[in-house]
């Protein structure tokens, strides 16, 4: 029997892809019930908001629940690393409550579960499929697998129907960028070189990596919720297929600022920090072959096109001020 999920709890509703998750999943009529830290700012008749602590989780009591797609996350590798407890706390224990206390509420329901590219490791054979082992060098990439270990044990446990991951590459695209320090380095090149500021560097213009616009992201969860009932549980990449060398994504910027009349990027090279994970000098570049295979899914916007648009976003914006 085809499966047509409709109400849909989304985490991390506040992040930048959550928050344009939900609302894309509200111009298409899904229901949406949101957990998230922060307050409610829409009174949209499809949306129900819960404002909750991921601390001390207490989960609502929430009925005919289909999907839970989870967002929320501690996005940062040093800081896991600074205290694996707190990261387990804040990562892996409100998974549990979530998992338990809808089951307990009579809930029949699918996860997806936002994942990384990292898990793969430094070394990897390129492209990444997901058949290739994960081999987690930090703590942060650690604490995703595990989470995924117990989803699958749930699984079994037939207290999820099933699990997906979707393990996302290098996401860009943000105007409205929400991050940690940790993340949106494409946002930070762009909007210092509209304030004429230098941004530090210390990789390899050498290293590649597979950059994914997120509006493609975007599409992706919304194929794997609409398609849901047709996924074999397990893991999906979620990639461009193509490698971009930080040496030619500066060039790329740059084209992009003069043809604007703006100025360049004005990067200092500095050596690598001593405490720096291995990992950062990585060259990953992913296939999405199993995404495509299950639900027709492929990305649509190449690294130019997003560039354009992400430059076009951070220039209005820098405007309105």
């Amino acid at each position: 029997m085809n499966f047509s999920p409709r109400r849909i709890i989304v985490t991390g509703a506040s992040g930048n892809i959550g928050r344009l998750l939900v609302e894309r999943l509200i111009s298409q009529d899904f229901e949406v019930v949101v957990l998230s830290s922060h307050a409610n700012t829409s009174n949209h008749p499809n949306l129900e908001w819960h404002q909750i602590s991921w601390g001390n989780l207490k989960v609502p009591v929430l009925n005919n629940i289909d999907i839970v797609v989870h967002l929320a996350s501690q996005t940062s590798a040093y800081s896991a690393r600074e205290n694996v407890e707190d990261d387990i706390l804040s990562n892996l224990i409100p998974v549990i409550r979530l998992v338990e206390k809808l089951y307990e509420q009579g809930n029949s329901f699918g996860f997806i579960f936002a994942g990384s590219f990292t898990e793969y490791g430094e070394i990897v054979q390129l492209p990444i499929e997901e058949s290739q082992m994960v081999n987690p060098e930090t703590f942060y990439d650690l604490l995703k697998v595990v989470i995924e270990q117990y989803l699958n044990q749930y699984v079994t446990e037939k207290k999820l129907t099933k699990f997906i991951t979707l393990r996302l590459s290098n996401v860009y695209g943000f105007g409205d960028f929400r991050l940690g320090t940790e993340r949106g380095f494409l946002n930070k090149l762009v909007e210092s070189a509209i304030k004429k500021k230098s941004i530090s560097f210390f990789g390899n213009r050498n290293d590649l990596r597979d950059f994914i616009h997120v509006e493609d992201v975007l599409r992706s969860f919304i194929a794997s919720i609409e398609r849901f009932h047709t996924l074999d549980g397990g893991f999906y990449n979620i990639c461009s297929g193509v490698g971009t060398s930080f040496g030619d994504l500066f060039t790329k910027i740059n084209l992009n600022l003069q043809a604007r009349g703006l100025p360049g990027l004005q990067i200092e090279y500095v050596d690598s920090p001593p405490n720096m994970y291995p990992i950062e000098h990585r060259s990953h570049i992913g296939s999405y072959d199993k995404l495509f295979n299950n639900t027709g899914w492929t990305p649509t916007i190449n690294i130019d096109q997003g560039l354009d648009l992400l430059i076009e976003k951070i220039v209005l914006k820098a405007c309105a001020f």
